[in-house]
C-alpha cells in the first residue's frame, strides 16, 4: 500500500520559456505541476545583470505566481494570485562582470515560497522592480543561470537540481549614434546659423543616461546672441553662453528607439569655412565618438557711391562730394574699410574743406587745394551705413567724371564708386538807365538784368549791392519791380543805396529788378554794380554794361545849357511871327 501510494505520489516539473505580457522585464521561468502532495516548499536561485552605478541590496527579483485550478494556497485562500512575490524582495550579492561588451554588476540571490494544495504553479524571475527603483541602473541582460529547486512536504524532502531556460532580453545597449549639423549651412557675416546634435538610439532597447560632449567651436565661430538653446534629450545641462565659443551638454538622458536633439544659435563675424568637430559623446553605454560639420560665412561687400551736391555748380563754387558706404546685407561690424579718390584735373579740395565723417574711426584725409582724398581702417556697424563728406570745386567750365579707387575691407572689394560735377559759366548781369537823360528832379528807371539764358542749372541765392553815385538817389515813389523767383528788393527813397539778396533765375531764362531814381544836380553820373553772386558762382561788375569805365551814364544838363536852349527857342518863336505878318 505504501509502496502504492509513492507511486500515486506524481511530481512533475516542466521546464520552459515563458513570459507573462505584464511583466516588464522578464527574463526567464519555470512551471511546477504539483499533483497529489501539499505544502510544496520551492527554493530558487536567480541572477540578473545591471549596467554598473547600482547600489541595491535588495530586488523584487521574485516571481510572478498563479494556480490552476483556483484551490486552497496553504494559507486559507482559493482566490487566483497573479502578482509579485515574495513582498520583501530577495538579498542580493553583486559581483563585477560584462554583459554584451558593458561593464555590469550581477546579481545573485534566492527565494523560497510554500505552495499549498495540488495544482499548477508558474515561477517567473522578473526584473520589473530595479529599473523602476533605479532609473540610471539599466538591465543590460538577464539570465537565470542555475536553480536550485528543493521541495518539502509530508513525506519528507525531496530535491531537483536543474538549470532554466536561458532567456537572454533583446537587448541592443550599443553607444546611440552621434552627428551634428548647421541649418542654414551657409550665411551672411554675423547672421545666425543653428547647430543641432542629434543623439540616435532608434536602434536600442533601452534608454541610454549619463549622455555627455563638449564642443568646442572653431576660431571666430561663437554662440550668437540670443543663443536660442533647445533640447529634447530629458534632463541634462547644457552650458552655451552667448560671445563664446564652447557648447557643452552633460546628465542627460535618451529613451530606448528613440532619438533626441539639442540646438544652438551660432555666428560669425569674419567669411570663410567654419569645419566644427565636436569631442566625444559618451554615455552609460559607450563611446559614441565626435560629430562634425562645417558652416560656410559668405560676406557680402559693402555697397559704396558717391555724389555730388549740387552736381551742377559755377567755377571755383564747391559742391559736397559725399562717399556713401552701406552693410545693410551684413549682420556683422565691416572694418579696415579703405579707399583712395585721386580728383579729376581742374578740381581740388575747397577751403575750407567742411569734412564730416559718420563711419567708425579710420583715417581721413582730405586737405584744402590737394587733389586726393583717401580714408583707411574705418567700419561701419552691422545692418547700418556711414558717409564721408568733402566740398570740392572745380576752376574751370566742363564736365569732371570722377571715379575713385576700389573700396575693400573684411567683406571683400565693393570696387569703385563715380559721379560727374557739371560746372558752367554765372549769369550775365548789366544795369541801365532810361532814359539815360533827364533833367534835374526828372525820373529815371534803373533796371538790373540777370541773364541765365546759358546756364547749366537754376542760379539760386542772386544778390547784389548798387551803391549810387552822389547826386543820384532813389526816386519817391520807387516803383520797384521784379520778374526774379523770390528774393527781397531794398530801395528807400532818398537813399543812394539799391540791395537784392535770396532771388534765383532758372536756368536757360532771365530775369530784371527795376528802380526809380531821381537827380539833385546836374553832372554825368557813372553807375558801376558791384558783382552779382548766386550758386553758379560771381558775375563781376564788368558784366554790367555802361558806355564809360564799364558802368551807366545819366546825363542831365547844366543851368547854362538851359539858358541857351530857352534863348534859341525864343528866336525861333519871333522869326515864326515876322514870317506871317508878311503874308
Amino acid at each position: 500500500m505504501l509502496n502504492l501510494f509513492l507511486r500515486g505520489l506524481v511530481l512533475t516539473v516542466l521546464l520552459l520559456t515563458w513570459i507573462p505580457h505584464e511583466a516588464a522585464g522578464q527574463i526567464s521561468g519555470i512551471r511546477l505541476t504539483q499533483t497529489g502532495n501539499t505544502g510544496l516548499m520551492i527554493n530558487v536561485d536567480v541572477s540578473a545583470f545591471y549596467t554598473t552605478g547600482s547600489t541595491e541590496t535588495t530586488a523584487y527579483l521574485g516571481t510572478y505566481y498563479n494556480q490552476v485550478p483556483a484551490i486552497d494556497w496553504g494559507d486559507g485562500s482559493t482566490t487566483p494570485r497573479y502578482g509579485y512575490g515574495p513582498s520583501t524582495g530577495i538579498p542580493l550579492v553583486a559581483t563585477s562582470t560584462v554583459v554584451n561588451g558593458i561593464p555590469a554588476r550581477a546579481y545573485r540571490g534566492s527565494f523560497s515560497h510554500s505552495y499549498g494544495s495540488a495544482g499548477s504553479y508558474t515561477i517567473s524571475a522578473n526584473t520589473r522592480c530595479c529599473p523602476i527603483a533605479t532609473p540610471t541602473n539599466t538591465l543590460v541582460s538577464g539570465t537565470i543561470v542555475t536553480t536550485t529547486i528543493t521541495t518539502s512536504g509530508p513525506f519528507g524532502p525531496t530535491t531537483f537540481t536543474t538549470s532554466f531556460v536561458q532567456n537572454t532580453l533583446a537587448v541592443n545597449a550599443v553607444a546611440p549614434g552621434f552627428g551634428k549639423a548647421f541649418a542654414p549651412s551657409s550665411v551672411g557675416i554675423g547672421a545666425p546659423s543653428t547647430l543641432t546634435f542629434t543623439i540616435d538610439n532608434t536602434a536600442g532597447t533601452l534608454d541610454d543616461n549619463n549622455l555627455a560632449f563638449v564642443d568646442n567651436l572653431p576660431a571666430g565661430l561663437l554662440v550668437a546672441s540670443p543663443a536660442n538653446v533647445a533640447t529634447s534629450c530629458t534632463g541634462g545641462t547644457v552650458t552655451a553662453t552667448s560671445g563664446t565659443g564652447t557648447i557643452s551638454y552633460s546628465g542627460g538622458t535618451v529613451a530606448a528607439g528613440a532619438g533626441c536633439t539639442l540646438s544652438v544659435d551660432v555666428s560669425a563675424d569674419l567669411p570663410g569655412a567654419y569645419a566644427n568637430t565636436t569631442g566625444d559623446l559618451t554615455s552609460a553605454f559607450g563611446n559614441s565618438g565626435t560629430a562634425s560639420d562645417t558652416l560656410t560665412v559668405t560676406a557680402v561687400p559693402v555697397g559704396f557711391t558717391k555724389s555730388f551736391n549740387p552736381d551742377n555748380t559755377g567755377i571755383d563754387v564747391p559742391s559736397t562730394l559725399t562717399f556713401s558706404i552701406d552693410n545693410a546685407a551684413n549682420a556683422a561690424t565691416v572694418s579696415s574699410l579703405d579707399f583712395t579718390d585721386n580728383l579729376p584735373a581742374g578740381m581740388t579740395i575747397s577751403n575750407p574743406a567742411n569734412v564730416v565723417n559718420s563711419c567708425t574711426g579710420g583715417t581721413l584725409t582730405a586737405t584744402s587745394g590737394a587733389a586726393v582724398i583717401s580714408y583707411t581702417g574705418g567700419s561701419v556697424g552691422a545692418a547700418g551705413s556711414c558717409a564721408i563728406s568733402v566740398d570740392v570745386q572745380a576752376d574751370s567750365i566742363g564736365a569732371f567724371v570722377n571715379t575713385t579707387g576700389d573700396l575693400t575691407s573684411t567683406s571683400g572689394n565693393s570696387g569703385t564708386a563715380s559721379d560727374t560735377l557739371n560746372v558752367g559759366a554765372a549769369p550775365l548781369f548789366t544795369k541801365a538807365f532810361s532814359p539815360d537823360a533827364i533833367s534835374i528832379g526828372e525820373v529815371s528807371t534803373l533796371t538790373f538784368t540777370i541773364d541765365n539764358s546759358a546756364g547749366i542749372a537754376d542760379a539760386t541765392g542772386l544778390a547784389f549791392v548798387d551803391n549810387l553815385p552822389a547826386g543820384v538817389e532813389v526816386a519817391s515813389p520807387e516803383n520797384i519791380a521784379e520778374s526774379c523767383t523770390g528774393g527781397t528788393v531794398t530801395a528807400v527813397a532818398g537813399t543812394s543805396v539799391i540791395t537784392y539778396s535770396g532771388g534765383s533765375v532758372s536756368m536757360g531764362a532771365t530775369c530784371m529788378i527795376s528802380v526809380d531814381v531821381t537827380v539833385t544836380d546836374s553832372g554825368q553820373f557813372v553807375n558801376v554794380a558791384d558783382p552779382l553772386s548766386s550758386s553758379l558762382g560771381t558775375s563781376p561788375a564788368g558784366s554790367a554794361t555802361a558806355p564809360l569805365s564799364g558802368g551807366t551814364v545819366l546825363d542831365v544838363p547844366t543851368a547854362s545849357t538851359r539858358g541857351l536852349l530857352g534863348f534859341t527857342a525864343l528866336l525861333a518863336l519871333f522869326a515864326v511871327l515876322a514870317m506871317r505878318r508878311k503874308l
